[in-house]
């Protein structure tokens, strides 16, 4: 048994928060003064919990304390040891190569840095300002007796992701494993929770965790929320940084559209900057809050509605409206439908219009030569240009029967079995583009005739239009000879009907012969050429 003062000289200890029990013996217990009943009783004392394990490492410290004593300090030895709980991990979301939009956030913001004369390589990257007299002609590098071609207009800013294409795989959450500790308490793992998702109907989630984009776009993840985005935002310019943009969506721009590169959008463009000489094609609306200056040699097209700065040097296509806050200069422009820019100025240029144009000034005192061409097609336009394609065909198709006819019909009663067959098979066809010439012509005349109906002019114009503007209509065209100052409106509701002065609510207001010559055309064709 243990002399009445050992228990001065030997401790059970528990340690690295219940993980660790050990027996501590100090330098002053006497050589065999610990038997194992007692050294079991301590162990027991401080509740750790009795095994077979433990029973043997108490073995092994009574065996020790019959050595005689360390003077350098207490001996230890382990008796147990616990089972460190093993936590669970929440589940993630694993982007696939090219999808993460951190890294194309990363890309987008280093492009809005825009380009330096020298990267860190010391190698000079190309001027952007110079670039427009050179978009058609690659760089060229030299290696060895190769040469290898480098386009700075391509690069890749962006991964597009396609129908159908896996973007991201959505792990589950890990199982945590509960620990004990020596004394057998339960020591409690963390579970690993379900990642939150929030998806819309642009990606589909497949039992394996697999996500799959179900349009065009690009990959955006604000948790929870993931989803492809038709909207993509750069925002700095269109550059060296960028190189060319097309994208199956709408595209914002934080700067400029440099000279010789191509901005493509199936949906809108917003460009806060500038225009410059580049190609620009928007399948809807197109907003140009710095203005388009094209300097003659980028284009600009619109499929549905346009607002924009200015135009300078531009050449525009514009589906529907077109709305200018300041001023239209030396541009070539079609709209589809209404010039709404009761602000603005027209300067020198053609300015074609679908049926109405709301103008503050047209031409100039230094009298340039302005041209603004109205004209009302509307629906008409898609059946006349069907009609009129489709004629010319099923004449020369009748054209090349009528020589295959000929000789074949002179000697109808002398042919051989197989010439005969074909003469009625081409007989048959000849009467059956012959009965399709004929409703396609007065089909067209009906077109024809209730397009000059419909088409009308209306000009509102609020301050002035200067000598040397001329206004082409179907039917007139109008060259001023002298400066008229609005606010007026010229109008003509028919092709026959002479274009007349108005007040902009309607009432007549003079003769517009005494400020212009006034010239009627004879047909629709020559208005375009006039």
């Amino acid at each position: 048994m243990l002399d009445v003062d050992a228990s001065q000289h030997v401790r059970v200890l528990i340690e690295d928060g219940g993980l660790l029990a050990v027996i501590e013996l100090a330098p002053t217990l006497p050589p065999g003064s610990l038997d194992e009943m007692t050294a079991q009783a301590l162990v027991q004392t401080r509740g750790v919990q009795i095994n077979d394990k433990v029973l043997a490492a108490i073995r092994e410290a009574v065996t020790l304390a019959r050595d005689a004593p360390d003077p350098n300090g207490p001996r230890r030895v382990v008796i147990a040891r616990g089972t460190q709980a093993v936590h669970g991990e929440p589940g993630r979301l694993e982007f696939c190569p090219g999808f993460d939009p951190r890294d194309r956030e990363r890309r987008l913001t280093q492009a809005a840095e825009g380009l330096t004369t020298q990267n860190q390589s010391g190698v000079t990257e190309p001027d952007t300002h110079q670039a427009s007299d050179q978009a058609s002609v690659p760089a060229m590098s030299t290696q060895g007796d190769s040469v290898t071609r480098i386009d700075h207009y391509t690069k890749g800013l962006f991964t597009l992701a396609r129908p159908g294409e896996r973007i991201a795989t959505v792990h589950p959450p890990l199982v945590g494993l509960d620990g004990a500790d020596v004394t057998g308490r339960t020591i409690l793992a963390r579970q690993g929770v379900k990642l939150r998702l929030i998806l819309d109907d642009s990606l589909l989630l497949t039992p394996q965790g697999e996500l799959f984009a179900q349009r065009a776009g690009v990959v955006e993840h604000a948790p929870p929320l993931v989803r492809v985005s038709q909207v993509i935002s750069i925002p700095g310019s269109i550059d060296f940084a960028t190189g060319h943009v097309d994208f199956p969506g709408t595209v914002v721009v934080g700067r400029t559209v440099t000279d010789g590169f191509r901005l493509t959008a199936a949906r809108d463009v917003v460009v806060h900057g500038l225009v410059e000489a580049a190609e620009l094609r928007a399948g809807r609306d197109g907003q140009f809050h710095g203005g388009v200056a094209s300097k003659e040699k980028g284009r600009v097209a619109v499929g549905r509605d346009c607002t924009c700065k200015y135009l300078n040097n531009a050449d525009a296509v514009i589906g529907r409206d077109l709305r200018v806050s300041k001023e239209i200069i030396n541009s070539r422009l079609s709209v589809g439908r209404a010039l709404l820019s009761p602000v603005a100025c027209i300067t020198g240029g053609y300015v074609r219009a679908g049926d109405r144009v709301e103008i503050a000034e047209l031409g100039s005192e230094a009298g340039v030569s302005t041209v603004l061409e109205l004209a009302i097609i509307g629906e008409l336009a898609g059946p006349i240009a069907q009609a009129e394609a489709l004629l010319p065909q099923m004449i020369k198709r009748r054209e090349k029967l009528v020589a295959q006819l000929e000789p074949l019909r002179k000697f109808a009663g002398k042919l051989k079995a197989g010439d005969a067959e074909k003469l009625t098979e081409l007989e048959f066809e000849y009467r059956r583009v012959i009965d399709k010439i004929g409703p396609i012509e007065q089909r067209l005349q009906r077109l024809r005739d209730l397009l000059e109906a419909q088409t009308s002019v209306d000009v509102t114009v609020y301050g002035r239009i200067h000598a040397k503007v001329q206004l082409v209509t179907p039917g007139f065209t109008v060259d001023f000879i002298k400066e008229l100052r609005g606010p007026v409106r010229i109008t003509a509701h028919s092709r026959s009907a002479k274009p007349k002065l108005c007040t902009p609510d309607g009432k007549p207001s003079g003769d517009l012969t005494h400020y212009a010559r006034v010239r009627k055309l004879d047909s629709l064709s020559a208005a375009r050429a006039a």
